[in-house]
């Protein structure tokens, strides 16, 4: 298990109670399991209390010997005005990690404009409760620029996606399809979460974490599958899907815990105000995970290598990898070849087991 958090001084004291939207998913159940970890209480929401119902035991059973509580509660309407009332209540900070917007997605509208209002309605009910101190959400690498393979620029956290704006928006064109649909999304909802804070000032701290592709362990695949972008990498294990993969351009990674890190960290460091941070650890394209493949299971037969660029960008994450230092102690990113074998147990470990 993860040492403890490092820093002194958090910003939001140890004890407190923190809501971590969408608990279930991929990378907010790892930022669940961290926040325990360093001592934090956390409730979650869920759209369906039933089906996560194994999270309240599985967590009771990983911190049996410590005074921490989760809690689970269910929100199955994200849209609703007020739907988060309840969830923050007397809570210190939120973690929102929720999305409504798909990449199956035909059409930027209502598409956008419902994705959007699921991430404002959970700010409405944190600016409305008077024991919040900070507020963090999950939006996307995509949110500052697209995946542009063989081309040398800077991504930086000052920038916005307004190509992907224009291109989802050019309805009846290719360009409007639902990769640039959910580009557009993240980016619009993240531009309404800052235009949020700006007017209406309110009393918490608000931070954004932008993560590129997630891979890494899945925190209890029993119950969750191998979810999300965690699934591409089984995918490609087992030669599935290879004509979809192909669509997916090189760019950069983040691991699974890193990630929930990075969120934690915006959350408590008190320095830390008013941030994009970026969740870049570094670039990697299908054949790098094939190569990894090759190398840890070398008696098994995997996919040839694709015609495939690379990502050269340069990226500004230097306040990333800073947070992590100063919370976690934490002196470099996972690297995509440990990030990626993780995942990869996790689907052998669960299919043997």
């Amino acid at each position: 298990m993860s040492p403890p958090i490092i820093l002194k001084t958090p910003a939001i004291p140890v004890g407190s109670t923190v809501l971590v939207t969408g608990v279930n998913g991929l990378i907010a159940s790892h930022i669940a399991d961290q926040l325990l970890l360093a001592g934090y209480n956390v409730r979650g929401t869920v759209r369906n209390l039933e089906r996560c119902a194994w999270m309240t035991s599985f967590f009771a059973n990983r911190y049996a010997s410590a005074i921490v509580k989760f809690e689970l509660v269910q929100v199955p309407d994200m849209s609703m005005p007020g739907c988060f009332d309840n969830a923050v209540h007397g809570c210190a900070g939120v973690i929102h990690t929720t999305s409504s917007v798909e990449m199956q997605a035909t059409s930027p509208e209502p598409t956008i404009s419902n994705n959007t209002k699921t991430v404002m309605t959970c700010l409405e009910s944190a600016a409305k409760e008077p024991s919040m101190k900070r507020f963090v959400l999950t939006s996307s690498a995509w949110a500052v620029s697209s995946p542009q393979p063989d081309i040398s620029f800077t991504v930086s956290p000052r920038d916005w996606n307004e190509q992907a704006i224009e291109d989802a928006y050019a309805t009846g064109t290719p360009a409007s399809n639902g990769m640039s649909i959910f580009m557009a999304g993240k980016t619009l909802a993240e531009k309404e979460c800052w235009k949020f804070i700006q007017e209406r000032r309110p009393s918490f701290v608000f931070n954004a974490v932008l993560p590129d592709t997630t891979f890494g362990s899945v925190l209890n695949p029993e119950h969750q599958g191998i979810p999300s972008t965690a699934g591409l990498v089984r995918m490609l294990f087992e030669g599935q899907g290879l004509d979809m993969l192909r669509w997916i351009q090189p760019q950069y990674f983040i691991d699974t815990i890193d990630c929930a890190r990075l969120h934690v960290a915006a959350l408590i460091h008190p320095g830390v105000k008013s941030e994009r941070l970026l969740g870049h650890a570094e670039p990697w394209n299908w054949n790098d995970l094939l190569d990894i493949f090759r190398k840890r299971f070398p008696g098994r037969t995997f996919p040839e290598d694709m015609q495939l660029g690379r990502d050269i960008s340069t990226v500004e994450n230097e306040g990333s990898v800073k947070l992590l230092r100063e919370v976690y102690g934490q002196e470099r990113w996972t690297s995509l070849e440990e990030s990626v074998s993780a995942n990869v147990a996790s689907f052998l470990d669960r299919d043997t087991s």
